[in-house]
């Protein structure tokens, strides 16, 4: 695969960026775990069930059989699930981008190499001319709190169904 020039593969990143993508990652681990708890609490199922049924999902989708399995237990939310697939749909693209994509060396910086879509106004495929995303130490904090604000919305999501864990037990 050819790279535009002076780009190489990088063997490995600088500290001053490893930490904040290991948080990247933790913290979207977290609102994975979240997801499936609630819906395996929807679904009155054990943790080892729930991490067979729902071992693979995107976090839109997901909040998506959370609300209708919500609903066939006459339950509802009392927070804006709309708004949070939004959230959560830039959060997962922003997650997926970091920790999917290669990291291209020139010199001292970095970029990622994105190909997925399109590019915006060309509209050429970027599978085929990817674009390079310079990795700053503010893009990798824009993007740690954009997941962060998934994480809380997450805690919220299980809070919420709380009630029905203990509703089951009482």
């Amino acid at each position: 695969m050819a790279r535009p020039m002076g780009l190489t593969l990088a063997e490995g990143i600088p500290m001053k960026y490893a930490a904040t993508v290991g948080r990247i990652i933790i913290n979207w681990a977290q609102v994975e775990y979240r997801l499936r708890l609630v819906a395996k609490r929807l679904l009155g199922i054990s943790q080892k069930q729930a991490r067979i049924a729902l071992a693979e999902f995107r976090a839109k989708e997901m909040l998506t059989r959370i609300e209708e399995l919500a609903a066939l237990r006459n339950f509802v939310f009392r927070v804006n699930v709309a708004a949070m697939k939004e959230r959560f749909s830039r959060g997962e693209a922003s997650r997926n981008l970091v920790a999917h994509s290669a990291w291209l060396r020139d010199g001292d910086s970095f970029q990622i190499q994105y190909t997925k879509g399109r590019m915006p106004g060309s509209g050429r495929d970027r599978r085929l001319y990817p674009e390079g995303i310079p990795v700053t130490r503010d893009f990798l904090s824009r993007t740690l709190r954009e997941i962060k604000v998934c994480v809380n919305d997450t805690k919220s999501l299980v809070r919420a169904t709380r009630v029905l864990v203990q509703g089951q037990n009482g």
